[in-house]
């Protein structure tokens, strides 16, 4: 099922989401909320990773500040580090390095939050941005 849908400002923006992708996403991300909390309990890493984790992998949107730009598009030079944080196997990686014990255990739970992140921004229909800032 595809949903199209207009930009309210400027000329017709049509995105296309497949809604069975979407509702994937948000079953991920609840099932990555679930186990944030159990290992939240669990491991006790202090609040700043879950604020570090959740907001971290929207950095590049501080480097994609640039006047001009039209609304919705991001700066071609901040678009690399975005989508490097915005895909799993980097916050997968970091998992595994914390449960084989290379990186401290609580920073599962950092990773647990960026998997989250990255799930509900998919949920919500944000994805990667093309190589001029818009989004796929």
């Amino acid at each position: 099922m595809w949903i199209t849908l207009l930009a309210t400002q400027g000329a017709p923006v049509l995105w296309r989401v497949r809604a069975g992708r979407r509702i994937a996403a948000a079953v991920v991300a609840a099932g990555l909320l679930v186990a944030v909390i159990a290992a939240y309990c669990v491991a006790s890493p202090g609040w700043w990773l879950l604020v570090g984790f959740g907001l971290g992998p929207d950095i590049a949107f501080v480097l994609s500040r640039t006047p001009g730009l039209e609304r919705g598009r991001m700066s071609p030079r901040a678009v690399p580090l975005y989508n490097l944080l915005h895909r799993p196997a980097l916050p997968v990686g970091l998992a595994v390095l914390a449960l084989v014990g290379i990186v401290p255990w609580g920073l599962t739970v950092g990773a647990l939050v960026w998997g989250l992140h990255i799930a509900s921004d998919r949920a919500l229909g944000y994805g990667l941005r093309s190589a001029d800032g818009w989004q796929r």
